[in-house]
């Protein structure tokens, strides 16, 4: 009974103090036991057996619970208030500046040195007069100093959720960098250390909206950087800033959730970022190739603004005042430049505010823009204009000159960049804009030009995959001078649209045109029209259609300078010219194909339907050239030109080849075909070309029938030509050493049976006279044999009525040999008989001229080598039994005078200049020297005065150097 009454007062309460009561059950009879007060000792012995009858879980659990939530707690906190104690006491001013040597020495070859001033790990320190130098390696020169470091905070509110940095501060910091044998003072300054590889950071899973804490935080930060100075002295240059201070204020209220978006925004109270508040700053920089050491003007600031609607402002001011620079040994004049903005960011709405931005130059604003760019973080959407824009040319002038050094170059004017919107996103932009010139002057030495004013207008709009783009220009008045002499009005109109697909991978020139007219009456000189298309993607591939090249220069006589048009006027052409063209092409890696079809109409000469056509193909890998076809030809003209075959690589220039060329020309009346040229009859030439250029061979035909030529400007006319002359051209040099002058036997065999008939004949050839405005037939019933094989060329039985005379030649030829003209070869059998050369003074071959201007010679002669301005070897004679005074006069003076002195002497070159007459001329040529004997008659006054013998004899004499004298008299 006892102890179930105990175990009830249990129930109730350890402390023994409730009274214990026994209960019966109604209707049956129980004792009633009295209340009984327990002892000190009874009490402490139930607690005891209490305990003892638990269940043991319950007692673990119990002891768990009072170890991790009282025991643990209480022991952490005591030993950060002993740990923190330990530290306040041992970690006064000097114990924290010996450690901060002392481990600054094991991490650097350098030295240390600071003052401690204050250090409480509760509130902060202050350390002054830091110096870092280098190692020995720079002769522990100073690195790194600063006058003061302060560092405040509140250690004991951190655990309150309030975090309190009232002030970082960097006073006065100095930075000494240094070069030396290549290497920096800053860069070996540490010891080098262990690299440790940073596991990668495992991706999160989703991110939620927003962060909650479990107490209150705010946030002070206050940060100040003084008058930073560094110094730089390189191995070829010297550099300074001195001035730059930054500071920075962050002040944030009490917050328990930090949204993940740009709301965050909204938990700042105060945000403000400056950069050089004084807006002053002092550089300079020195090297043997520059120098300045301008009055700099930098200031940036970034203040937050926690309105309704919270905006971040930031303003900049870039730039320098009065800055000299010199570069080697120019020296500039000051320089005055600002770059500026001032920009609203509000970052709720996702959007930017430019106010302006600007750029200046001497006072000139270059460049003011404004406008907003809206979804900031999405897509981007611009609205952006141009306020303000004017470059003065004559500012960036003198620049220009102490640059070049060209003083003699002048250009004034002002260029302006406005009209400039943008609009649409980044990916999907519309730009509008244009460039504006006024009043623009350019002169170089010998030419000047103004324009009044010029625009360009451009615009690009639509995505990367398929933008549109156009450029126009308009410049009304152009006027330039050329050596003094000033030009009429030139006028430009220029417009383009081009659509630029797979990013800029393919153009499509929907339409482009020029015209370069005449203000005065507004007609083109030159106009074109074309569109196309050229992809890059893979290749170069595409097509261009030329429709309109027109040039007409009778609007160009008013548009050039005084000076030029009477050359304008000299045009054979005074109606336009039309060209079109249309051309397919293709460059690939082993792949080169071009197909060209040409039209062109040239009124002038008659020529209105002037078409070519061209395909060739050139195959990298086999290093060939295939010309499917090249066509010239027009129907008006009956004119052809065609040309086909293959050309290989291999080696350079041509490895070999096979082609054909043909060209016709017929008409059965008198046509030009090119200017003042002028045609009539057949022309046929069929030529192929096989081998490469050392050992290959051209050989054809050439064929005229019935042709005649016309030039009435040069008062030339060529009758009746007819021509079968088949032609072998061997590249390669003749073999063998014989000379070709050994082989005689054609020259020997006289007879008409062995004799080829003619194949090549003209009916008669006249042109102007030297000296007079008159036409003269000065050749008819020209016939001769020739051909042209194994690269010799020769004319057999030339036979000619030449000016009331005959010319005969019974053989010519000429040896190409190997194509060098020292081993050229030459042969020669003439006949000239009665040539009046009086027939040019009296055209009229019904009337009889004197005879005494009759020419009468003969020669045979052979030599080898051209070179006349060194040797000429020739052998033979050419012997002149009749001439007229006045040309031997000229031959006698070439022979008896050498640098304006008589070879004969004097009185002898008296007489015969006086009192004899020339005879003849008889030419011995031997070995490239002439020995030539002229024999005389006496004159009248010869009974006073003559010379012993009938004739003069001269030896020796260069056949070069004589046809030299003959020449310039």
């Amino acid at each position: 009974m006892i102890n179930k009454k105990r175990k009830r007062v249990s129930d109730e309460g350890e402390n023994g103090n409730q009274d214990v009561q026994a209960s019966a059950q109604s209707g049956a009879g129980s004792d009633v036991i009295a209340p009984h007060k327990f002892t000190r000792k009874e009490r402490r012995h139930l607690k005891k057996e209490m305990r003892r009858i638990k269940p043991l879980w319950r007692r673990v659990s119990w002891q768990f619970v009072k170890t991790f939530l009282i025991r643990v707690p209480l022991v952490i906190i005591a030993i950060i208030a002993v740990t923190l104690l330990t530290l306040k006491i041992y970690l006064t001013p000097v114990t924290v500046q010996k450690l901060a040597t002392s481990i600054f020495a094991d991490m650097s070859y350098g030295s240390l040195k600071l003052d401690v001033a204050g250090f409480d790990i509760y509130r902060g320190f202050d350390i002054r007069n830091i110096v870092v130098r280098s190692g020995p390696d720079f002769n522990y020169e100073k690195v790194f100093e600063m006058e003061r470091f302060v560092f405040r905070y509140s250690f004991f509110r951190i655990f309150t959720g309030s975090i309190r940095l009232p002030e970082i501060g960097l006073y006065r910091p100095r930075v000494y960098l240094k070069e030396k044998n290549g290497k920096w003072n800053v860069a070996s300054l540490m010891k080098p250390s262990v690299v440790r590889e940073e596991p990668e950071e495992e991706e999160d899973g989703e991110t939620p909206d927003e962060i909650s804490l479990p107490v209150s935080v705010d946030f002070l930060l206050n940060f100040y950087l003084d008058d930073l100075r560094v110094y730089a002295r390189g191995a070829d240059f010297s550099a300074q800033m001195q001035g730059l201070s930054f500071n920075a204020n962050i002040d944030i209220p009490p917050f328990k959730k930090i949204p993940l978006s740009v709301h965050a925004v909204k938990l700042f109270k105060t945000m403000r970022f400056e950069l050089n508040p004084s807006g002053k700053m002092d550089v300079s920089f020195y090297s043997n190739g520059a120098a300045t050491s301008p009055e700099l003007v930098l200031n940036w600031t970034l203040i937050f603004e926690n309105g309704e609607k919270p905006v971040f402002n930031s303003n900049l001011a870039f730039g320098a005042k009065r800055m000299p620079l010199r570069l080697k040994d120019k020296v500039f004049s000051p320089l005055d430049f600002m770059v500026s903005y001032d920009i609203f960011l509000n970052p709720v709405e996702d959007s930017v505010r430019i106010n302006d931005l600007i750029v200046t130059f001497r006072g000139s604003n270059w460049i003011r823009l404004g406008g907003t760019v809206s979804s900031v973080t999405k897509k981007q959407v611009l609205k952006i204009d141009m306020k303000e824009s004017r470059i003065p040319l004559g500012d960036v002038y003198p620049y220009y000159v102490l640059m070049t050094g060209d003083s003699s170059t002048k250009f004034s004017g002002n260029v302006s960049l406005m009209p400039l919107s943008v609009r649409g996103t980044v990916e999907n932009p519309d730009v509008k804009g244009g460039l504006n010139l006024k009043n623009i002057y350019f002169r170089i030495p010998g030419t000047e030009a103004s324009i009044p004013s010029l625009l360009a207008d451009y615009y690009a709009s639509g995505p990367m995959s398929r933008m549109e783009l156009g450029l126009g220009i308009k410049a009304p008045y152009i006027a330039y001078v050329i050596d003094g002499s000033k030009s009429g009005g030139n006028g430009l109109r220029f417009n383009t649209g081009i659509t630029a697909l797979e990013g800029f991978k393919i153009f499509r020139i929907n339409s482009m045109s020029l015209d370069f007219y005449d203000p005065g009456s507004n007609k083109a000189a030159l106009s074109l029209a074309m569109n196309g298309e050229v992809n890059t993607a893979a290749s170069v591939a595409g097509w261009l259609n030329l429709s309109r090249l027109r040039f007409d220069a009778v609007p160009l006589k008013e548009m050039v300078p005084a000076r030029f048009r009477k050359s304008i006027n000299s045009i054979p052409l005074k109606k336009p010219v039309n060209l079109g063209l249309v051309t397919k092409f293709y460059m690939g890696d082993e792949l080169v194909n071009a197909n060209l079809d040409l039209s062109a109409s040239v009124p002038d000469y008659g020529v209105e339907d002037l078409k070519l056509s061209a395909s060739v193909k050139q195959e990298t890998k086999k290093q060939r050239v295939t010309v499917n076809h090249l066509t010239l030809g027009s129907r008006t003209m009956n004119l052809l030109l065609a040309v086909n075959g293959t050309v290989d690589l291999k080696k350079s220039p041509i490895s070999g080849s096979d082609l054909k060329i043909s060209l016709e020309l017929d008409n059965s009346s008198m046509k030009n075909i090119f200017g003042p040229w002028a045609t009539s009859g057949r022309m046929k030439l069929a030529a192929g070309m096989k081998g490469d250029l050392d050992t290959g061979v051209v050989k054809g035909t050439l064929v005229f029938e019935g042709f005649n030529l016309k030039n009435d400007e040069m008062m030339l006319s060529m009758n009746g030509l007819d021509m079968n002359f088949p032609f072998e051209y061997e590249l390669a040099a003749r073999k063998g050493t014989e000379s070709i002058l050994t082989i005689t036997q054609k020259q020997v065999i006289e007879s008409e049976h062995f004799r080829e008939k003619p194949n090549f004949t003209i009916k008669s050839f006249s042109f102007k006279h030297p000296a007079r405005e008159r036409k003269i037939e000065y050749m008819r019933d020209f016939s001769a044999h020739m051909y042209f094989r194994e690269n010799v060329f020769r004319i057999a039985d030339l036979k000619a009525s030449v000016m009331d005379g005959s010319l005969y030649a019974r053989s010519v030829m000429f040896n190409l040999a190997d194509f060098k003209r020292h081993h050229m070869e030459f042969d020669l059998v003439l006949d000239a008989t009665n040539i009046n050369i009086g027939r040019m003074d009296e055209p009229d071959y019904s009337k009889k001229i004197p005879e005494d201007a009759e020419l009468s010679l003969s020669a045979n002669f052979s030599g080898k080598g051209l070179n006349i301005n060194r040797e000429l070897t020739v052998s033979g004679y050419i012997n002149i039994y009749e001439i007229g005074v006045e040309f031997a006069n000229r031959l006698m003076k070439g022979l008896s005078q050498e640098k304006g002195k008589s070879k004969l002497g004097q009185p002898v070159q008296f007489i015969v200049d006086n009192s004899m007459g020339v005879e003849s001329f008889d030419f011995k040529l031997d070995k490239g020297l002439a020995y030539p004997t002229v024999k005389l008659w006496r004159k009248v006054i010869s009974v006073l005065a003559v010379v012993d013998r009938s004739e003069v004899r001269f030896d020796r004499i260069r056949v070069q150097e004589y046809l030299r004298k003959v020449a310039e008299e």
